[in-house]
């Protein structure tokens, strides 16, 4: 199997020397440490190959001659004394941090050293990223050449875990792609690849002992999801089901694929070569499906079936689980080098547990009181079962809703349910962070600036447990990406933010220069045809609240590159005639509506950027909860609904703070004041069952006690509008109080959402 290395001829893929004129290296991630030199290294078919690697390097100094060939035609000739023009590979005796390198770059030689193959190969990879955008010349009657800047880097990653994840299941993607996303990773320094291998949408691994998984498993009918898609086909070709993965069975059309153990192994090959891990996921005891339909004996009821969210579970109290489960396992841990298997536990349907008479005669024998308690029983023995193999188990974050042992490395998706890092390091597991906002590529509003700036995500957890974090991986759930151009569009340019994020020590890590280096970066996306959107006009609105200065502040960020952006503070949509924005926060005292946008190509831009910001007389005051928050949706806490923080049009943006219950909290204005009006926001989005309250009640106290009715506001959005839909309750007052009570109606059970308490 042969991949390109550089792709394309010289001719067209090198862009302007100038690019070295400027003080930014159109590097990333962005190194550690880098000092740029005068004069440039000229790089041509005469150069000389120097290795002094004492044996270690033979596969990474391989590597480099690939790239040397894609270049001149052929590698590069080995020996010389170095003293001029030459490439040096040199074992260092110094001790380098896990995938740490230096790159030396004079007139004279380009020196990569390190004490480990790893950190020899990044500096390879570097040097690919100066070549790329090196200048290219013309020597009449001679062959080209590159000039390179002189230089010295010193580098090496911010976390050990920097990865990807591709959930092939739901759509399967050919070996073929999965390499080419080996190379992608490897070139953006990121070393996981991190493969969801089973689901209910389809088994995708061949277990020897069960040859049914992937004979039948591994095929399913059309589903809604592949319904979708083809019809968003019909529009756009890259949503159209890959035909290579659509069969005709017994006169059915059937989707689905698998990988043989031989096809795997080469793939694990052919990235343990370029320093990238795969991390096999089995995912259990729910989403198994596709095995349950086989064997439904592995469930509680005998049956392959769905609960009132999600697909029964295996059956954590009968012992033919465990006997499947060690099977299938211990072909995945003897198949796969990675040290990690991951293992799921997350979305389980624990309904079939509680109504198994098996089950309930084991929580009585063990004096389990509640069902996560059997999922933690199952997750420990399987774990165990594992640590025989000499591997680690990774599991989503719902396994901490009960006790867990230290030794289960976090998968932290529910960004929501912002507790779960600092549990996770309190507890002494070890956290990956994979928050769904801004990690979870597969959605459509995950941007770039979340994306670098994750590690503001990494202080959720204590200073002193900072070394529990791993780092960082992206996730790409694929019911939506139905084609190989599909995932590409979704995953980049996305990855080069997160690969600068795990990468890159924070005094190196600057957003507008990235901004710059990143255009580079699209060219040679170009050029290895991988699909990617255009850069967005969308803003970011940053809210931040003064309460000594008594103001709230707006700073809009987005991906272009010196955008002129126009706004105004009474919701109109901006003109070129309105405010413009000069890159400094918008002050703003008292209420405004920001509306703004980026004006190019004649005219504003969509999407308009708009949010509502009051600086109130509640903000900063405490809040008595008489009923708590539900746990899943903490938003600020106690201080959500007074902290001057207003949602957007999304539920999960950790500003909405939601409730199963009715809302019932107490303002302490902590001194008598004029009270003139109360509001509040409220939002319906019914898919995740988020619905209006019935009504809001306001009333006031002068002694915390005793309260007056002020104003009722009645709900007028009907409970079956399933468009995201936010409406203001609101009410005037104009009486003195000390205390403001509010009390919403939750008339069905479901969520309700609101973000805050506006007191004039």
């Amino acid at each position: 199997m042969k991949r390109r290395i550089f792709i394309l001829t010289l001719c067209v893929v090198f862009v302007s020397s100038s690019a070295f004129g400027q003080k930014v290296l159109p590097l990333v991630p962005n190194p550690a440490k880098t000092e740029q030199k005068k004069g440039t290294f000229i790089l041509s078919q005469e150069t000389r190959l120097l290795v002094y690697d004492e044996g270690a390097f033979s596969k990474e100094t391989a590597y480099l001659q690939q790239i040397m060939q894609t270049i001149f035609a052929r590698g590069l000739s080995l020996g010389g004394d170095g003293s001029k023009n030459a490439v040096v590979i040199r074992h260092s005796s110094d001790s380098f941090p896990a995938g740490g390198y230096r790159l030396d770059i004079n007139e004279k030689q380009i020196l990569l050293s390190s004490s480990h193959p790893e950190g020899i190969f990044y500096a390879i990879q570097t040097l690919r990223q100066l070549l790329f955008s090196a200048g290219r010349q013309e020597k009449q009657g001679a062959e080209s050449f590159l000039n390179i800047p002189c230089l010295s880097i010193t580098d090496s990653p911010a976390f050990e875990w920097r990865g990807l994840m591709l959930d092939v299941s739901r759509h399967f993607f050919s070996i073929e792609y999965l390499k080419k996303q080996v190379d992608m990773l490897s070139y953006y320094k990121m070393n996981k690849l991190h493969l969801h291998l089973t689901d209910d949408q389809g088994w995708r691994i061949e277990i020897k002992k069960y040859p049914e998984l992937t004979q039948q498993g591994a095929w399913r009918r059309f589903n809604r999801q592949d319904s979708a898609c083809m019809e968003m086909g019909k529009a756009n070709p890259d949503f159209l089901l890959d035909p290579r993965c659509i069969i005709s069975q017994n006169g059915n059309l059937l989707y689905g694929g698998f990988y043989s153990q031989d096809e795997l192994k080469e793939l694990i090959q052919y990235a343990s070569e370029r320093h990238v891990e795969i991390v096999p996921e089995i995912d259990m005891p729910g989403h198994m499906m596709a095995a349950i339909s086989i064997f439904p004996e592995l469930s509680c009821t005998g049956l392959a079936g769905w609960g009132d969210t999600f697909s029964h579970p295996l059956c954590p109290c009968n012992e033919a689980t465990f006997d499947f489960l060690e099977n299938v396992l211990g072909e995945v841990a003897a198949l796969f080098p990675s040290r990690f298997i991951h293992i799921g536990l997350d979305e389980v349907e624990k309904n079939t547990w509680e109504e198994s008479e098996a089950c309930k005669n084991l929580m009585k024998e063990k004096g389990f009181e509640k069902a996560e308690q059997l999922q933690t029983c199952f997750m420990n023995r399987i774990q165990g079962y594992l640590a025989m193999k000499g591997k680690e188990v990774i599991a989503w974050d719902e396994v901490l809703e009960d006790d867990i042992n230290p030794g289960v490395n976090i998968l932290f998706w529910r960004d929501w349910v912002g507790e779960v890092p600092r549990k996770a390091v309190q507890n002494g597991n070890r956290i990956i962070f994979a928050p769904s906002s801004p990690l979870y590529f597969s959605r459509r509003d995950s941007s770039l600036y979340p994306i670098y700036h994750l590690q503001s995500k990494f202080d959720e957890a204590p200073q002193d447990k900072q070394p529990l974090i791993r780092g960082a991986q992206a996730c790409i759930w694929a019911e939506g990406a139905p084609s190989e151009n599909a995932a590409d569009y979704l995953i980049y340019p996305r990855l080069l933010a997160l690969a600068e994020a795990v990468w890159t020590p924070g005094n190196a890590r600057n957003w507008d220069l990235f901004k710059q280096r990143l255009a580079h970066q699209l060219r040679y996306l170009d050029t290895e045809q991988v699909k990617h959107p255009a850069q967005t006009y969308a803003l970011i609105p940053l809210i931040s609240v003064d309460q000594k200065g008594k103001n709230i502040r707006v700073k809009l960020e987005n991906e272009q590159i010196n955008p002129l952006i126009y706004y105004t503070t009474d919701g109109s949509i901006p003109t070129e005639r309105s405010h413009r924005y000069n890159g400094r926060e918008i002050t703003i005292s008292g209420s405004a509506e920001i509306c703004a946008a980026i004006y190019d190509k004649g005219s504003i831009q969509p999407p308009l950027a708009s949010r509502p910001v009051d600086y109130h007389k509640a903000i900063g005051k405490p809040v008595t909860y008489h009923i708590p928050w539900h746990k899943a949706y903490p938003a600020g806490r106690e201080s959500a609904l007074t902290d001057g923080l207003r949602g957007s049009h999304r539920h999960n943006d950790g500003f909405w703070q939601g409730f199963t219950t009715d809302i019932d909290v107490v303002i302490d204005m902590q001194a008598p004041v004029l009270i003139k009006s109360l509001s509040a926001m409220f939002m319906q989005l019914t898919g995740p069952g988020i619905y209006m309250p019935e009504y809001i009640e306001v009333s006031l106290s002068e002694d915390g006690v005793r309260f007056e009715k002020s104003f009722t506001a009645c709900n007028d959005v009907p409970e079956t509008e399933r468009a995201l839909t936010i409406r203001k309750f609101s009410g005037e007052i104009n009486k003195k109080a000390r205390y403001v009570k509010v009390f919403a109606k939750n008339k069905t059970g479901h969520f309700i959402f609101t973000d805050e308490l506006v007191v004039y």
